[in-house]
């Protein structure tokens, strides 16, 4: 994809495009303010000023890639990260509804298991070509991003929790011997039911290849390929690849 003009850059945007522009928008608006009040007053009763500020800048984060690259994310990444940004930062971190919601969190991380498996493949089309590659190498490399970025998500959790005080791993709980630790279950949990949704993903991928149907697979792969300007072939082609 050749770089374009920042004119072109904000040309015509889709209805989906632009929900994702004012859902980015309002998060980051509304999560700044809170973070200046904090700053201001020096009351965070939910311990949950850095968030404020993490997630406000998370979610101009695809604006910058482009203003730098000066290349467009597709609408549907765009559309994709801003949404579970909102799910997962905003609205279970942020308003802290994985507290008082119990269950959530798992939830949200089973999501992000098949959600960071459709990063890898958005990382396997944008970088090369698709119709040259094995299906075992896209699985396999998806399933590797996968688990990476769970690895790096619950050391951010326990980076939270060791410099700043948090309980991103879960509520301490008070042993016998009258300390206050905490359980290590919940971790684990976190990167079972992230494997959880990863393998639900790589059940999706089987499906497409094996029964050479679109299942959305199809539309995804052929909108990360178009990052690089070359679209997925069509059904028939040698590839055999049915993206359609």
């Amino acid at each position: 994809m050749n770089k374009m003009t920042y004119r072109e850059m904000l040309g015509a945007q889709d209805p989906a495009r632009i929900a994702a522009h004012i859902l980015a928008a309002l998060m980051s608006v509304f999560l700044l303010v809170r973070f200046v009040t904090v700053l201001v007053t020096g009351e965070d009763p939910d311990g949950r000023m850095l968030s404020y500020l993490a997630v406000a800048v998370l979610a101009l984060l695809p604006y910058l890639f482009e203003l730098i690259s000066r290349r467009r994310l597709t609408t549907f990444v765009l559309l994709l990260y801003t949404v579970y940004l909102f799910v997962a930062g905003f609205w279970g971190g942020c308003m802290c509804v994985y507290e008082r919601v119990p269950g959530t969190d798992k939830v949200v991380h089973t999501l992000f298991g098949y959600v960071a498996c459709i990063i890898g493949l958005f990382v396997v089309c944008g970088m090369n070509d698709y119709s040259g590659l094995s299906p075992v190498f896209v699985a396999i490399t998806c399933f590797a991003v996968s688990l990476a970025l769970a690895a790096c998500w619950e050391l951010a959790e326990f980076a939270g929790d060791a410099f700043l005080n948090g309980t991103y791993q879960g509520d301490y709980v008070e042993t016998a011997a009258g300390t206050f630790v905490q359980p290590k279950n919940d971790t684990m949990t976190d990167i079972l039911v992230h494997f959880i949704g990863s393998a639900v993903f790589e059940l999706h991928y089987i499906l497409h290849r094996l029964t050479r149907k679109n299942l959305g697979m199809g539309y995804m792969i052929n909108d990360f390929s178009s990052y690089r300007g070359v679209p997925a072939p069509a059904p028939g082609r040698p590839s055999g690849i049915n993206a359609n």
